[in-house]
């Protein structure tokens, strides 16, 4: 499971970097950071994954944080594999959603449809 989890954390680690050099290059001032972290405090035992936006010249901000409670009987490395394939699946289901509705939007917005074009036209 050890090496479950190290895969998954490379994963992720990978997949922030890609978007923060992608808008690095942009010239994007945005750069977004994540902390997995297992929680226990009085009532509340489990974990949390928070992702965080840093943006030149605003606060540093919390987008999301994810709470999981831990079940009595999961250990730490299980519990962390799980939290961060339910991570990878609200990404990947969110992402899903805004293509479905994109798509929605380009079947109707002539405009849309045309700044499309051009952006593949004079993609590199």
């Amino acid at each position: 499971m050890r090496t479950k989890v190290a895969t998954l954390k490379g994963t992720i680690a990978i997949i922030f970097a890609d978007i923060n050099g992608t808008n690095a290059k942009k010239g994007i001032n945005l750069t977004y950071k994540y902390k997995s972290e297992a929680v226990e405090d009085g009532k509340f035992k489990g974990w949390m994954f928070t992702v965080t936006a840093v943006e030149l010249g605003h606060k540093e901000r919390d987008l999301q944080v994810l709470r999981f409670k831990r079940p009595d009987n999961i250990d730490k490395y299980n519990m962390e594999y799980n939290v961060l394939m339910s991570v990878l699946s609200s990404g990947m289901d969110t992402a899903l959603m805004v293509w479905n509705e994109t798509g929605k939007l380009l079947n109707v917005d002539p405009k849309m449809q045309e700044a499309a074009r051009e952006t593949l036209r004079n993609d590199d």
